[in-house]
């Protein structure tokens, strides 16, 4: 499989870490107990949100590698 990363990604981790990362399950268990579910515009909107607010810029790109691998 391919990544989908953007090309103004630096930092990146392979796919298949991505999609089991403690940063994805933190917000995935976030947002099973603010909304009772998961969809993936919804995740994608949590991730997009916890990105603006983040000052470190290997979890910005590792945020947007995320988001692109689910769109």
């Amino acid at each position: 499989m391919t990544d989908i990363v953007p090309h103004n990604v630096v930092h990146t981790i392979p796919h298949e870490f991505l999609v089991n990362s403690v940063l994805v399950n933190c917000i995935k268990q976030r947002l099973i107990s603010e909304k009772g579910a998961i969809t993936t515009p919804g995740l994608i909107s949590a991730l997009s949100q916890q990105m603006q607010q983040e000052p470190n810029p290997i979890l910005v790109d590792i945020y947007r590698q995320i988001i692109g691998s689910l769109r």
